[in-house]
């Protein structure tokens, strides 16, 4: 670690190396409040602490906070780092904003900084005459009391205090922009900034937000994802440290993807498209479900590899690739798309397809679109809801399923009127992360949730953007009907978790029975996640299925 303070530069710690990390503390702290991030994210990431001017060891006095953006890439143009992700609490969370509008950066990262400010001027303006008077000291104690130090726990609240130094002259002097301004004016400026970047945000609120001040950051902040962590007050990145650190670390990999030497990148109609390939000879593509990618087939890669070509990809909008725009629906078809434009490129066709959930049914799809593209498929618990309801539903296929199939039709209504309108009464509270945990417990269980290795559970969180694509778009589902499927002649394998939740079991069964040339296996021990929680038992009931493709491509069903 080495430190810099001269007079006229700014004060400042490094440590590490990887990706640029720039840590501005919020006002009235210095750069050692940051230690617990930088220690929670360790040596694989190049963090630089900076003294604000006027605090901890840097130069005074306060300056405007364009001025201080400036002079931080004077810092980080001198130091030779190229394309930081800048990271701002409080108020530096807006001088982080001005610098992505202004450099290069590779994302930028706010905390506790409403994007509005009109509401924080107008009370800074009431307290104006005592902050300038005598009664400093008194006039200030509302403004420290609301930074909820008594939410971080020991030892992090000593060492928030007494990294914290309160100086009038330049609280006084960075409250001058807002003082001295026209509120809308200064809103304007704000707007036009936001308005400016183009990289990957992230803002993280330690409290919930209404659905206006989240409309209005999402409507200049097209690429930004939105973190409220209810209750954990204005000092959030300490009050819950490990999962912010965490958090943090998941929006770099986001901002500039580690890409180890078996994972490519290829192009497909505009998209990158990131996957991971061990093997040779014929191909088995693994594809993805929702609110996971590539990853989560670790695995099966290796085993697979033994003897095929095996290749997990993450399809378009998943981590690493770029988020899906906000307030933009995720459907489908171009998913379907991108997989058999996915197969031509890297020159595998045919394919063996092996899906879960929705990749399960893209999978299916495919063959139904191009079927001398796919090989043979594995679905796990592919959700066939419109089979079932109808895409868009249609009280008529409604009716119609109730009369013909009753049991899963019902069990297909339950779910809906309970995990899916729970997940969307939390998305409409802001409450992205609550939302997609309640999704994974609808789908996965109590038990198999929180049994999930945490890295499983942040990449989770990083595919936010398909989470919340999918449910503008109601799922995201293309019509589908039995007669498509049972034209579907493509050697299928239709797996179920023993302890999947009744609705997934229900709904691959009809399926297999739709399919004219499938069998079914359940795995025991195993959840939605069959491939993770019990993936000996996957892994060998897939290899099995491919040889018995190979050797008898034109078997009779079996079941």
């Amino acid at each position: 670690m080495s430190t810099l303070t001269t007079q006229d530069a700014l004060a400042y710690e490094e440590r590490g190396a990887g990706v640029p990390v720039v840590l501005l503390p919020g006002q009235t702290f210095e750069r050692r409040i940051w230690r617990p991030v930088v220690d929670r994210l360790g040596d694989a990431v190049h963090t630089i602490a900076i003294d604000l001017p006027g605090q901890g060891q840097s130069a005074g006095p306060a300056r405007p906070l364009t001025e201080v953006a400036d002079q931080v890439n004077d810092l980080i143009e001198r130091l030779g780092v190229e394309r930081p992700i800048v990271v701002g609490h409080s108020m530096a969370g807006a001088i982080a904003l001005i610098y992505a509008a202004r450099y290069p950066v590779r994302g930028v990262v706010s905390i506790e900084s409403p994007l509005d400010v009109r509401p924080f001027a107008a009370r800074i303006k009431q307290l104006e005459p005592a902050l300038r008077g005598e009664a400093f000291d008194a006039a200030f104690a509302p403004i420290q009391d609301s930074l909820g130090l008594d939410l971080v726990p020991e030892p992090l609240r000593t060492l928030a205090l007494d990294a914290q130094y309160i100086d009038r002259d330049v609280a006084l002097g960075y409250f001058d922009e807002l003082l001295q301004s026209d509120p809308d004016e200064k809103q304007a400026s704000i707007e036009q900034i936001a308005d400016g970047i183009d990289v990957p945000s992230l803002l993280v609120f330690g409290q919930r937000l209404s659905t206006e001040e989240r409309d209005y950051i999402l409507t200049h902040l097209s690429h930004a994802q939105v973190d409220e962590w209810d209750a954990r007050g204005h000092l959030v990145h300490l009050a819950e440290a490990d999962r912010f650190a965490a958090r943090l670390r998941v929006f770099i990999d986001r901002c500039e993807p580690p890409l180890p030497g078996d994972l490519k990148t290829v192009e497909i109609d505009g998209a990158r498209l990131a996957y991971r390939a061990q093997g040779s000879g014929e191909a088995v593509v693994f594809v993805h479900g929702s609110i996971s990618d590539l990853t989560i087939w670790g695995p099966q890669l290796a085993p697979v590899g033994e003897r095929y070509q095996a290749i997990a990809y993450s399809r378009r909008y998943a981590w690493p690739n770029q988020d899906l725009p906000s307030g933009a629906k995720d459907t489908m078809q171009p998913h379907v798309d991108d997989l058999l434009a996915f197969l031509r490129a890297i020159d595998v066709l045919p394919a063996h397809l092996v899906g879960n959930s929705w990749g399960a049914l893209i999978s299916l799809r495919a063959a139904m679109q191009e079927p001398s593209a796919v090989r043979s498929l594995v679905l796990e618990e592919p959700p066939i809801v419109p089979l079932i309801l109808g895409a868009p539903p249609a009280p008529s296929q409604l009716l119609r399923s109730l009369l013909r199939h009753p049991l899963v039709t019902l069990n297909v209504l339950r779910f809906g009127a309970g995990t899916l309108a729970a997940v969307g009464r939390l998305i409409k509270a802001g409450d992205i992360e609550g939302s997609i945990m309640r999704f994974a417990r609808g789908v996965l269980g109590e038990q198999a949730l929180t049994q999930l290795p945490e890295e499983v559970r942040s990449h989770m969180l990083a595919n936010a953007s398909t989470h919340l694509g999918q449910f503008l778009a109601d799922g995201g589902f293309e019509a589908i009907t039995e007669p498509e499927i049972t034209a579907i002649n493509t050697p299928a394998l239709v797996i179920t978790g023993a302890q999947s939740p009744l609705v997934l079991r229900q709904l691959a069964e009809f399926l297999a029975a739709l399919l004219p040339n499938s069998r079914r296996l359940e795995v025991p021990s195993a959840s939605h996640f069959m491939h993770l929680e019990n993936p000996d038992a996957v892994n060998a009931a897939v290899l099995r299925f491919f040889a018995v493709v190979e050797g008898h491509e034109d078997r009779p069903r079996t079941t």
